[in-house]
């Protein structure tokens, strides 16, 4: 059930800069805690990965991406609902905290009713569920952007107003900041949280990287800094973790320099996709030695294939057409526990006052990015930086 979540213990990484601001947070929400940087489950997560990650522990998402009319479908048969969230997330059982997050896609002429308030908040009262995170909407390519941000306006006021009538009125609200809304309307969305608390935020990324951390971020961060607030907690949700290249940065870990703890994967409409034809292809395989995404050549093929063997016992043939159809969802699994140990240890090294381990970090950041100032300061059409 939905509880109240705290958040203590704020450590800032030693030597920060203004391209590099990670925080260690320990989150508590009805007797679990999550104390360390991690990449949120995914449909593809199982024990024997998650085994092997820092504490056994990570933030456990449930996404439930809906249209309205399967909104409604769901609402009237509530067997079809409960398997239907069941199905996005195996470990709402396992001692972790929980978090559903609905991403509600609205098209030209869709109108939320009563009902529909009624049932969002019924969704997040899910006995499940540990953190009420305001849903996320997402709209047609066809609707302006300044009609999107009025409907959205009136969507956080009817759940606000909706939700003391489904769960205790002493619950902290997690704020969602969707991908459409401005970096000048940050300000004013965190208006409609000002009786709620709202110190965890949940920033959709919408399958894109963090490429311009002084939009968004950084202004949700200057928010919190003027009002004194450190206690808080940043989820990046569908996040891109890395862009097309033949070897390219770990853009998902990046997001821990703009003081985020949890990183959500990537959620994409199914298409077609053409079958891998040999291991180069097969996607990009995360290599912890220079925090990075990298095709997947000789060197890292066999240790991919060890880690395989090690984990399910099952020895995978050096020619890629040989395999049962599965490595990608293998090549998944071992992204997913090798970027939570490296969180892991990046977490360990803020509490120790790893220099060294915390420079190394700092020396993977995408190198176009580690000029920026997060928390730059924006004027008019010409940028201020603050030094």
């Amino acid at each position: 059930m939905v509880r109240k979540y705290e958040i203590t213990n704020p450590q800032y990484a030693s030597e920060s800069s203004a391209s590099s601001i990670p925080k260690n947070v320990t989150l508590h929400v009805g007797g679990q805690s999550l104390d360390h940087f991690s990449k949120c489950t995914e449909r593809t997560t199982d024990i024997r990965t998650l085994e092997n990650v820092p504490g056994k522990k990570v933030l456990n998402e449930c996404y439930i991406d809906l249209t309205l009319s399967k909104l409604r479908e769901l609402d009237s048969d509530r067997e079809a609902q409960d398997r239907y969230i069941l199905s996005r997330s195996k470990f709402l059982d396992r001692g972790m905290i929980n978090i559903v997050v609905i991403k509600l896609r609205l098209e030209e002429g869709d109108a939320l009713d009563e009902m529909d308030y009624g049932y969002l908040n019924s969704l997040l009262s899910w006995g499940r569920n540990d953190i009420y995170l305001m849903p996320i909407l997402d709209f047609g390519k066809s609707i302006d952007r300044n009609y999107r941000i009025s409907t959205y306006e009136t969507f956080v006021t009817r759940m606000l107003d909706m939700k003391d009538s489904w769960m205790d009125n002493n619950i902290n609200i997690g704020m969602s900041v969707p991908d459409f809304v401005p970096r000048r309307y940050i300000d004013s969305l965190f208006n409609f949280y000002n009786d709620c608390g709202a110190t965890f935020i949940g920033v959709d990324f919408n399958n894109k990287r963090m490429d311009k951390p002084s939009e968004v971020t950084g202004t949700i961060l200057n928010h919190f800094a003027r009002i004194g607030e450190e206690k808080t907690f940043l989820y990046g949700i569908n996040v891109k973790p890395y862009k097309r290249g033949n070897d390219t940065s770990a853009w998902d870990i990046y997001l821990t320099h703009g003081s985020f703890n949890a990183i959500g994967p990537t959620h994409t409409k199914a298409h077609a996709i053409s079958a891998p034809e040999n291991w180069d292809n097969l996607g990009r395989i995360f290599d912890e030695s220079n925090v990075s995404y990298q095709r997947v050549d000789d060197s890292h093929r066999d240790s991919f294939i060890n880690w395989v063997e090690e984990r399910y016992g099952t020895r995978l043939d050096v020619d890629f057409k040989r395999n049962e159809k599965g490595l990608y969802t293998y090549l998944k699994r071992y992204n997913f526990e090798r970027t939570n140990v490296v969180l892991g240890e990046f977490s360990d090294a803020i509490r120790n006052n790893d220099s060294d381990f915390v420079k190394m970090m700092r020396g993977h950041i995408p190198e176009e990015m580690r000029n920026i100032n997060i928390m730059e300061e924006r004027t008019g059409r010409r940028s201020r930086m603050r030094l």
